[in-house]
């Protein structure tokens, strides 16, 4: 079963792969208090997401597009 990033569409071919490539599994939408469940690859997840007071992660509600990582799959 192949995994795809939500914001980039990178891929990994499983759970395993994405565990160990540090992929994050879920997170919430700003002002959402249900988790979104599209995991999204460490390169997003930096730009994307932010750790919010009570340690969940976030969606940045205004994300800086020229932040993204050069070895991001999306560029």
């Amino acid at each position: 079963m192949m995994i795809t990033c939500h914001f980039c569409a990178a891929m990994v071919p499983n759970v395993e792969a994405a565990i160990a490539a540090d992929w994050v599994p879920s997170f919430y939408e700003p002002g959402d208090t249900s988790e979104t469940p599209d995991p999204v690859c460490p390169h997003c997840a930096e730009m994307y997401l932010e750790q919010d007071d009570d340690g969940e992660l976030v969606r940045v509600a205004d994300p800086i597009f020229d932040r993204r990582p050069p070895q991001c799959p999306a560029n």
